[in-house]
């Protein structure tokens, strides 16, 4: 389970350092960005109706189609003769990962006992966090080696090893209960969520003040209340309202959302800084990241294993305090702060966001009634994307508003000064929201799963 949903989350970071080597085999000169985008879209959307499908097929057979379509998409991909072709490989591609992500992380807890659930979560969030350190790595050292159309065909033979263990090993239950499909409520939630994470993805370009800004979000929203009026009426609907009937439930979700954009703050715009600001190339601005990556992966199974033993609130209201006070330093630095200390800030974020990250997981699933939890997976990975999303478009806008641009200022001093400071006010930005977020946490109860609500729950 953690190797199949694994090959999905390293695809969303192999491909980007790849784009200049795959416009030009394409001969793609405009256009090119829609590679990423379109994956990233795809990747959100599908996150709700997995859970509705997952809830009428069982969890395995979702499991093993979206396993097998990622590695046909990966073949159409690889194979693909100009940029059209390989966008829509790239949407199939994110359609099968995002479903992956969420029936992989409810197999996980349904498949381990109270006991050890954070041990075991924290494994599998720990392989998360270093997938954003190696994924570029790997990905520069295969365009390097040999064509970029091996970053897509490698993971075929793969994925035919991981369908045939899933076969043998993924149990056949589900958790949820057969329900019809809300076609109308899909509609409704898939027109909502691109409109939304298209305005995200182009807020730095178009402005926030922008009238195209403004009108694709005044109609997300819109389309968004209606689809969940129609939530709150029909018997079926693709998200049930129910689910935010719990404190907890909703409370973990805040943090989720603002945890998302403390880590997309470090992830985006670290890197981003470090080239503009201080002239590192490329590689040494990844490099920068992959101590905090590295430190993360170590940080999730201890945090597992705190939260098994002491309750997941522990775990979560010091990582979110940890996170707030790290990224509240980042946004101190200058030019001449010593590399090696903003390297300790970005690290303090990073085991920061891994203490929260599989405590909120565990909390948010056993806050729910068995049959809503395929649902609460897809949400809980729904409202990272999403908030992540919104959460750089924000930051993003902050940035380009003060100096133009993020990464092409010049190397004026005075230029410089004045890009050191658009980018700590986007780091103060996202402290601001971190420390909203620290309030939250302190509203959650420290629930763990008895004994025997296991018995109810486990899979046979």
């Amino acid at each position: 389970m953690l190797s199949g949903t694994l090959v999905g989350f390293l695809d969303s970071n192999v491909v980007n350092v790849a784009l200049p080597s795959i416009a030009a085999g394409l001969d793609a000169n405009t256009g090119i960005e829609w590679v990423v985008t379109a994956h990233l879209l795809a990747l959100g959307v599908t996150q709700a109706p997995t859970g509705w499908l997952a809830d009428r097929w069982g969890l395995r057979p979702v499991f093993l189609l979206a396993l097998g379509g990622f590695a046909a998409f990966a073949v159409l991909a690889a194979a693909s003769p100009n940029l059209v072709t390989l966008v829509v490989a790239r949407i199939g591609q994110g359609l099968c990962s995002g479903a992956t992500l969420v029936v992989g992380t409810l197999l996980i807890y349904e498949m381990t006992p109270p006991e050890t659930r954070g041990r075991v979560i924290g494994y599998s969030g720990g392989l998360f966090m270093i997938a954003p350190a190696l994924g570029p790595l790997l990905g520069g050292w295969v365009v390097t080696v040999t064509s970029w159309r091996w970053l897509f065909l490698g993971f075929t033979p793969v994925c035919g090893l991981l369908l045939l263990a899933a076969l043998r090993f993924v149990p056949a239950e589900s958790p949820g209960e057969r329900r019809p499909m809300d076609l109308l409520g899909t509609g409704l939630f898939t027109v909502s969520l691109v409109g939304f994470l298209t305005a995200s993805s182009y807020a730095s370009d178009w402005g926030l003040s922008s009238p195209v800004f403004i009108a694709t979000m005044v109609a997300s929203l819109l389309i968004a209340s209606a689809f969940w009026l129609r939530a709150s009426r029909t018997p079926h609907p693709l998200i049930d309202p129910k689910l935010y009937s719990s404190r907890d439930f909703t409370l973990c979700m805040v943090v989720v959302g603002t945890l998302a954009m403390a880590q997309f703050s470090r992830q985006v715009f670290v890197p981003l800084e470090m080239q503009a600001v201080r002239g590192l190339s490329p590689v040494g601005a990844g490099a920068v990241l992959t101590p905090s990556a590295l430190l993360a992966a170590a940080t999730m199974p201890l945090a597992g294993r705190v939260t098994d033993r002491f309750g997941p609130k522990p775990a979560i209201v010091t990582g979110m305090a940890l996170a707030a006070v790290a990224t509240g330093l980042l946004s101190t630095t200058d030019p001449t702060t010593p590399l090696w200390l903003v390297v300790v800030y970005i690290a303090g974020s990073g085991i920061g966001v891994a203490m929260v990250a599989m405590p909120t997981t565990l909390l948010s699933l056993s806050a729910v009634v068995r049959r809503l939890r395929t649902q609460a997976s897809a949400v809980r990975n729904l409202t990272g994307r999403v908030a992540g999303a919104l959460g750089t478009a924000v930051i993003a806008t902050v940035i380009v508003s003060d100096v133009g641009s993020l990464t092409d200022m010049g190397r004026e001093p005075e230029v410089l000064a004045r890009a050191q400071d658009a980018y700590n006010n986007g780091f103060l930005v996202a402290t601001a929201i971190m420390a909203a977020g620290v309030v939250m946490s302190l509203g959650l109860t420290n629930r763990r799963p008895s004994e025997d609500e296991d018995e109810q729950m486990k899979l046979p």
